[in-house]
């Protein structure tokens, strides 16, 4: 396999990184001062992400002079869990656990139950951190234990239940009862659950406890006086055990008449210190061990609402595997690709997502608001100021926090200004109220103040507007709602808006009456009868309905004496309903080839500097990347010539990144970008480290974590960091952040994403791409739209699900506009729209009947036309089971392929066979104008990279692998007389070694042969002409290349001039073989097209020819590919034909490779693969 041209520091797959002495002792780092600023930065975002839940009787912080001995328990206390696996593990270079925090601060803990974890658990790094646990627990009772399950999918990924808690003998208990100073336990419960693809489910060691974690507790709660419990968790999970109701199911529970429901209360009352860690960065145990003690103070703030029970979730009926027939939903009138089987998203919740749910409709259903978390000091809020300014279409809202804390010995402490928005319901329903901005205090000793301010415009308090679609005021009183939890807020001032304004006018896109071809079915009113909808429900005053504030209804009237009155004047009107996105095609320069520096250095416009790229280029520019099947690629007339031509020697020196790299192009100096995975930050190891003389990184907080932080600046300096990591090791593009919402508890990728509110989310990711953008490199946002779920986003079609009938289509999220815009894709729209975004993933998923990654209205009408992004869109890694057709794709602006293969199929060769010269709505089909509008937007992120060029736009020499000039073309194919030339010759004469000119020029030299008369080589290195009869014979030529470097490369080329039937002759009885063993071209066409379905009947005559076009001659050879299958026994294959009887015993399904080879001419050839059904 060829490596990429740039020269990348190794980086392994994320979900195999091999952690440097994870849960070790990494006392000797870091070394260097960019290690050290990251791995303060890594203990500041841990600490700033655990979020205390419950602190009865004041239990926290621990006294060192009270409780210098503590106990504590669970498998999570050795082994604290990183997180969940694939793109969602970046585990670090090690992570403390609380034992060895607790050595940090000099507190003792009981060593034999430390002794007794460290025997019996191991770790190890093989696809993620995997532990083992020596639990002897009997768990084949699955209804009680719970069991991993599949995705069944192409990529079919576990989605892992927690271990079992190591056994503990009953004196090994009260053992550690009586070493503790005051009976003072802490107990961790650990979930290292959810993975890509797979998302979790309610069963025990997941949602639910497990018997192992029920009986420790019952063991701990028996034998201590207080308790403190640690959920070190990927993601939300049942709390219903806190009230220990369970242990009337216990076994021993009324055990000699001793245990009564007395018992239960008992148990629970002990549960005083509830604290909730989302995965563990690097200090974790530092972290926890110093939040404990006082050492420093809790400041996490929740990102979703958190149920006692998963019956409380308002998403619960639309989760996991639903279909059609389930919700009785016509399959046809959402485009389904295979019936009422095929799963979908149903957005039955509309705009009520989350807490805008719970507040809305179920207030009682909510144990920890959204927002909120407790902090050892008080805080109180005043001198709340709401003013407007008309210049800047802005509201400031601010207040001052004080630290009113009176208890001596306090640390200092944060707290968090959130900033709500209840907004009148005229035609539209609203919810009780939205968060539109939030800010973070500096540390507050007791007694300290810090005044805080927010500027929000004045078009984020708008709704949208299906009819209209437009975002629009609604006339009525817009209350600014500030505080420290959704739960806890006071009205600071209020809006109120006269006459309705129009703050942007859009048009109508990703409809769902949209979702069906026939355009009959009103798939609107369908979904608006079962949605949940406010109306009838509640009157619309806002003080009235859904969660009461009971200051409510005397604050509003406090406010309206001092409203402020908006008008349209306070409103940037945007209009962004017919944005022009349609692409400039330019000119190629006919005397030189100009390189991308030239396009950097302002000397070539992109639109010209694309006109050069030729189909071949395009195709395989835009078509996967390294780390892909098919990622050999070549010129259809140089076949030996590989486009992405590097020596052996480049392959010595270059790697391929964690994620892949597109490709380059070299002719035109077209540098390669990298990606490295990883929600929580990329993986620099220690063999890259001591390579580069640099640290390995610190483990950061997860991404469920960081926005528990609510800390813009600690956000923007993560994001800065992750970026001078991305530097140091040459990665142009991090897979990462992922925003899509925590619309359900049971997400599988719940740890990679943020929160259930999309401001939240949208505003972490701008705040982060900003930080990332500093160094000159970029995020990626992923995944472009509605991917909140994991199972079948991108169906079912494996060889095995097809032969059973059972292939489905990927999920259809099926939602309203107005739900889709202000809740799904507002928090892509926030993070392109301020934040510095260059890379947007698509989605697996359709969105109302529309493939995401194939959806022009979403990928170019919505986000360039209305959002007026300038990155380049990429795929999804990896297009198993059921994506869109590649062209299709392309042409609805899905800029590029990444790294990975489909398994059915051949995605460079489903792309080059249906280019078309210009779109005219032909389905599967994509314009060569198309594809280099794709082109530059890739560029477009390329020369943004300060990777690929220097701060002076330079070529970036330091960072690419560099050579001298050298004409690579290995053949000229032969020109026939009375045919165009450039019709054979289709790719001008190729070059490398051009990295770092702007130019480079071709000529005739010197010492060879002139060009036959009718034939000119440009300085841009086509040929063109018509030979004529008299021109018949072999031209010895020198070609050579000078760039403005004064660089020279020559090479000798033969070209001969032929007629068309002699060559064919001369040819025909050797070349054929030679023909067969070149590289596979795409160049060639094949009827009937690569993955059609031949059927053959046992005893029944068969016969299907395969025929081949597109070449420079009229001949072809056919064979049957190495690849192949065996035909069955009675059919042959004979020059193309496939043809006989298939005998009896024969009936399955065969993978029939044909391979079409031409006979003269440029020797192109071609494969296309059948699957031949032989049926009874």
């Amino acid at each position: 396999m060829m490596q990429s041209e740039k020269l990348m520091i190794f980086i392994l797959v994320l979900s195999m990184f091999r952690a440097l002495n994870v849960y070790g002792s990494m006392d000797t780092l870091p070394v260097t001062e960019m290690g050290r600023r990251h791995y303060e930065l890594a203990k500041q975002t841990e600490l700033e992400s655990i979020v205390l839940l419950e602190n009865k009787e004041h239990i926290l912080p621990l006294d060192k002079a009270v409780q210098s001995k503590i106990a504590v328990f669970g498998n999570g206390s050795f082994v604290p869990t990183n997180g969940s696996s694939g793109s969602g593990t970046v585990p670090g270079a090690f992570t403390y656990n609380l034992y060895k925090g607790l050595r940090k601060i000099g507190v003792a803990y009981d060593e034999t139950v430390y002794n007794h974890y460290k025997e019996n658990i191991s770790v190890t790094y093989d696809w993620g951190v995997s532990v083992k646990v020596n639990h002897n627990w009997d768990t084949s009772d699955k209804e009680k234990w719970g069991e991993a399950r599949f995705s069944n999918s192409g990529w079919n990924r576990e989605s892992p239940i927690a271990d079992p808690e190591l056994g503990l003998e009953g004196q090994m208990v009260a053992s550690a009862a009586d070493f503790s100073s005051d009976k003072t336990a802490v107990v961790y419960i650990t979930r290292g659950v959810g993975t890509e693809e797979m998302d979790r489910f309610d069963q025990p060691s997941d949602w639910y406890l497990n018997p192992s974690e029920y009986t420790l507790l019952k063991q701990v709660t028996r034998a201590f006086d207080q308790v403190i419990v640690i959920l070190n968790t990927s993601g939300s999970m049942d709390l219903s055990w806190m009230d220990f109701d369970w242990l009337a199911n216990d076994p021993d529970y009324n055990e000699g008449g001793s245990l009564t429901p007395a018992f239960a209360k008992a148990c629970a009352n002990k549960v005083k210190g509830l604290i909730l860690s989302y995965g563990s960065g690097s200090y974790h145990g530092v972290v926890m061990a110093e939040l404990l003690y006082g050492e420093a103070d809790f400041s996490g703030k929740l990102a979703d609402s958190m149920t006692k029970t998963y019956g409380q979730q308002p998403t619960k009926d639309n989760f996991h595997y639903v279909t059609y027939a389930d919700r009785g939903l016509n399959d046809k009138d959402f485009n389904a690709l295979n019936g009422k089987d095929d799963p979908i998203y149903l957005y039955q919740e509309s705009i009520y997502t989350g807490y805008r749910y719970f507040d809305t409709f179920a207030a009682d259903d909510v144990l920890y608001p959204f927002g909120y978390g407790l902090s050892y000091n008080t805080f109180a809020f005043k001198d709340y100021k709401v003013e407007a300014d008309e210049a800047e279409n802005t509201i400031r809202v601010s207040a001052t926090i004080a630290n009113v804390s009176d208890e001596k010995g306090l640390p200092a402490g944060k707290e968090v200004m959130e900033v709500y928005v209840s907004a009148p319901e005229g035609a539209l329903e609203q919810p009780y109220q939205k968060l539109v901005a939030y800010a973070k205090t500096g540390k507050l000793a007791p007694g300290a103040a810090e005044t805080v301010a927010v500027t929000i415009p004045v078009a984020d308090l708008a709704s949208y507007h299906e009819k209209k679609a437009a975002y629009v005021l609604e006339a009525g009183d817009y209350l600014i709602r500030v505080g420290n939890s959704s739960r806890n807020t006071h009205i600071a001032g209020m809006i109120t808006v006269n006459d309705e304004i129009v703050a942007g006018q859009l048009s109508n896109k990703l409809t769902l009456n949209g979702a069906d071809p026939t355009g009959k079915a009103d798939n609107k009113a369908v979904y608006d009868s079962i949605r949940f909808s406010t109306k009838a429900k509640r009157p619309a005053d806002p003080a009235v309905y859904g969660y009461q504030n009971p200051n409510d209804r005397k604050e509003i009237e406090e406010a309206r004496a001092s409203a402020l009155l908006i008008d349209e004047n306070f409103v940037a009107f945007t209009d962004n309903s017919g944005n022009n996105t349609s692409f400039a095609a330019g000119r190629a320069p006919d005397d030189y080839v100009a390189t991308l520096t030239a396009v950097k250095k302002g000397e070539i416009s992109r639109a010209d500097f694309v006109a050069q790229m030729t189909k071949d280029e395009l195709v395989n520019f835009l078509s996967g990347g390294y780390g892909a099947r098919n990622s050999e690629q070549y010129y259809s007339d140089d076949p030996a010539l590989q486009i992405n031509h590097l020596t052996s020697k480049d392959a010595e020196k270059g790697w391929i990144g964690g994620a892949g790299s597109s490709r380059n192009i070299r002719r035109l100096g077209i540098p390669s970008l990298t990606y490295a995975d990883g929600s929580a930050g990329i993986f620099i190891s220690a063999s890259t480290a001591k390579q580069l003389g640099i640290d390995p990184n610190p483990g950061f907080a997860r991404a469920a974590g960081m926005a528990c932080t609510w800390n813009p600046e600690l956000q923007y300096q993560w994001g800065k960091a992750i970026g001078e990591e991305m530097r140091a090791i040459n990665v142009d593009i991090w897979l990462a952040p992922s925003i899509n919402l925590h619309r359900n508890p049971l997400n599988g990728r719940n740890t990679e994403y943020y929160s259930e509110d999309p401001v939240l989310s949208g505003k972490i990711a701008a705040y982060v791409a900003k930080g990332v953008a500093e160094n000159g490199v970029s995020v990626c946002l992923k995944h472009f739209a509605g991917n909140d779920q994991e199972w079948y986003r991108r169906g079912l079609h494996t060889p095995a699900s097809e032969a059973r009938g059972e292939n489905k289509d990927a999920a259809n999220t099926i939602v309203s506009e107005r739900a889709l815009r202000e809740v799904t894709l507002k928090p892509f729209e926030i993070a392109v729209k301020s934040g510095q975004v260059m890379c947007v993933m698509s989605a697996f998923n359709k969105i109302n009947g529309k493939y995401c990654a194939a959806s022009d209205e979403l990928l170019t009408g919505i986000l360039r036309g209305e959002w007026h992004y300038e990155g380049f869109v990429v795929t999804d890694w990896g297009d198993f089971d059921e994506i869109p057709h590649a062209a299709d794709e392309m042409r609805a602006g899905n800029d590029m392929i990444m790294s990975g293969y489909h398994t059915r199929y051949k995605i460079p060769d489903q792309i080059y066979q249906n280019v078309v010269k210009s779109y005219s709505g032909q389905p599967h089909t994509v314009s060569l104008d198309q594809l280099r509008r794709n082109a530059a937007h890739v560029l477009n992120t390329i020369l943004f990279s300060r990777n690929a060029f220097t701060e002076d736009n330079d070529y970036n020499l330091e960072k690419h692998l560099s050579h001298k000039l050298e004409i690579m073309t290995t053949q000229l194919p032969a020109a026939i007389v009375g045919m165009d030339y450039a019709k054979i010759k289709v790719n001008p004469i190729v070059v490398a070694g051009s990295e770092g000119a702007t130019r480079y020029t071709f000529s005739i030299g010197a010492g060879g042969d002139p060009l036959p008369a009718a034939l000119s080589l440009h300085g841009n290195g086509s040929i063109t002409g018509m030979p004529a009869p008299e021109d018949l014979g072999k031209y010895k030529l020198l070609v050579q290349v000078e760039d403005d470097r004064g660089n020279v490369a020559t090479k000798p080329l033969e070209l001969e001039v032929a007629n068309q039937k002699e060559k064919v002759k001369d040819q025909e009885n050797d070349e054929t073989t030679k023909a067969a063993q070149l590289p596979v071209d795409r160049g060639l066409m094949l009827d009937p097209p690569d993955n059609s379905e031949l059927k053959a009947t046992i005893g029944k005559a068969f016969s299907r020819r395969i025929t081949a076009s597109g070449g420079t001659v009229e001949s072809f050879s056919y064979t049957l590919s190495p690849n192949s299958d065996a035909l069955p026994q009675g059919l042959i294959f004979q020059d193309g034909l496939i043809s006989g009887k298939p005998e009896p015993g024969t009936a399955g399904v065969y993978s029939i490779v044909v391979r079409a080879s031409e006979i003269g001419g440029s020797f192109r050839s071609s494969e296309a693969g059948y699957r031949l059904v032989v049926s009874e």
